[in-house]
């Protein structure tokens, strides 16, 4: 009787910080960084904040136009990541997915997305962006 009295508290210790364990994305942070679409010629840049439960906001440039689009979607623990970026003309990117890989040395990835009824694929290089 007297070990389950010193047991019962230690387990409920332990069962209170099982729910506490930090889950937050490893891509959590703010990251800016060049594409090359390598289906079409074209170029550009995002810029996107993570946040620590994967939703991913900010923004797409296409060089080719000089239109800014809005890019909104989610990204996994993995790096695999999905959403849309809405341009005020030329054309959105109604489904773009792709992957991230983060190293010390380098973060990259490639997406693969639908532009005027065609799909491309771009690759690109991210750095993180320190905050103002």
């Amino acid at each position: 009787m007297k070990r389950s009295w010193i047991v019962l508290p230690i387990l409920a210790t332990l069962v209170g910080c099982a729910g506490s364990v930090n889950r937050d994305n490893i891509y959590a942070g703010s990251w800016v960084g060049n594409y090359n679409d390598i289906t079409r010629p074209d170029t550009g840049s995002v810029d996107w904040v993570i946040a620590p439960d994967g939703g991913m906001t900010g923004t797409i440039t296409r060089n080719s136009d000089g239109e800014v689009g809005t890019f909104t979607g989610t990204i996994d623990q993995e790096g695999q990541f999905m959403g849309s970026a809405t341009f005020g003309a030329g054309g959105d990117f109604s489904s773009v997915d792709g992957s991230i890989t983060y190293s010390s040395s380098e973060t990259h990835g490639n997406f693969h997305y639908l532009f005027d009824g065609d799909w491309s694929n771009a690759t690109f290089t991210l750095d993180p962006n320190p905050a103002p």
